[in-house]
């Protein structure tokens, strides 16, 4: 089944002015927000270099392949590099903030189309620990610190350059989108022509009330697969399209696995059973609890864990880490163990039904 390195062999050759900018443009330059261009673009600067100078730049790194999350991420960027269609897009705005005593992970950059057409994409969750934290923070906290700086920062971008943008962002980045989206000006808003959401987690059921929500509401374009988990996290209630994915369960997650025809991601009738009982599951889980009771079992797992910076160093200490649950409180070991006995009992509840 063909994906977005299908297409980009496809459609290479045409320009943005040939073919207008779609959907599948949307979720590739979602994912070109996940490369680590540090050292490469200026922090937060104006200052503009072409999308092919970058990638060639990074793919001289001897290390740039572990520096990616996914390995296809270095096919996508190649690709990228020889496309007509992309290789002349020039980026700017680049950041990349991790701050562990904020449990913070931020980053997003701006891909000029041209001088009156930009695209911001805001990277999702990375290797960092402090990074999956934060998305657990949504579920107590609103906003989190990533959400508060995707605000600002889409204002100083728009403050900064003239014309018309496009919002784009995958797993916590969709959520950044349209949180930034939202969040700022009527004045703001009148230039964003869409916001563009891949399997991003929700919000509060109370921001979708917001004039400001409501304001927007008709340019939000939600993308969840057949089998998601992290796109179902907390309430959606803006309209959003189910996409096929070659991959099962949680591994749908990744956009590679997502089905593209032509200039369009290939749609799915319904969600699968299983992503409709995790989500019941875990709504149901979520609602049992009070708010202080959702902190004190994420602070409790999260202090498991905080030893390793990423996932990678957590897969490598599975054992130091089991060791360390004997550092926990007695009070924090009851905490996390009647949370999950909750959470098995939804779960147990909503398979019978």
């Amino acid at each position: 089944m063909a994906n977005v390195l299908d297409y980009l062999k496809w459609r290479k050759d045409l320009t943005f002015k040939q073919d207008p900018f779609n959907e599948v443009d949307a979720l590739i330059l979602a994912r070109l927000s996940y490369i680590p261009f540090d050292g490469i673009l200026s922090q937060n600067s104006m200052e503009t270099i072409s999308l092919s100078k970058a990638i060639s730049i990074f793919l001289k790194d001897p290390d740039c392949k572990e520096k990616v999350l996914l390995s296809k991420d270095i096919d996508l960027i190649q690709e990228l590099e020889n496309s007509v269609r992309f290789s002349g897009l020039k980026l700017s705005f680049y950041v990349n903030q991790i701050e562990l005593d904020k449990q913070k992970q931020f980053s997003a950059l701006v891909i000029s189309i041209h001088d009156r057409l930009h695209c911001v994409s805001f990277r999702g969750t990375d290797s960092t620990i402090v990074g999956w934290k934060e998305d657990f923070n949504m579920t107590f906290m609103t906003p989190v610190p990533s959400q508060v700086s995707a605000k600002i920062y889409l204002k100083e971008v728009m403050n900064s350059l003239k014309g018309k943008f496009i919002l784009t962002g995958h797993s916590k980045g969709g959520n950044l989108a349209i949180y930034a989206g939202v969040e700022n000006s009527k004045k703001i808003q009148k230039r964003i022509l869409n916001i563009y959401n891949f399997d991003g987690p929700g919000f509060e059921s109370d921001f979708f009330k917001k004039p400001s929500y409501l304001n927007i509401e008709s340019i939000i374009c939600t993308y969840i697969p057949q089998s998601s988990i992290v796109g179902m996290l907390l309430e959606h209630e803006e309209n959003h399209q189910i996409v096929k994915s070659t991959n099962n369960g949680i591994l749908q997650h990744d956009l590679y696995s997502w089905q593209v025809i032509q200039n369009t991601l290939i749609q799915s009738e319904s969600l699968t059973k299983d992503s409709v009982l995790i989500d019941e599951t875990v709504k149901e889980w979520v609602a049992s609890l009070d708010v202080m009771q959702r902190q004190q079992f994420i602070d409790s797992i999260y202090k498991l864990f905080e030893s390793s910076q990423t996932l990678d160093e957590l897969y490598k200490n599975t054992g130091k880490i089991i060791s360390s649950i004997k550092n926990l409180s007695e009070e924090e070991k009851k905490n996390i163990g009647d949370i999950l006995k909750l959470l098995l009992k939804s779960f147990i509840k909503n398979v019978r039904e």
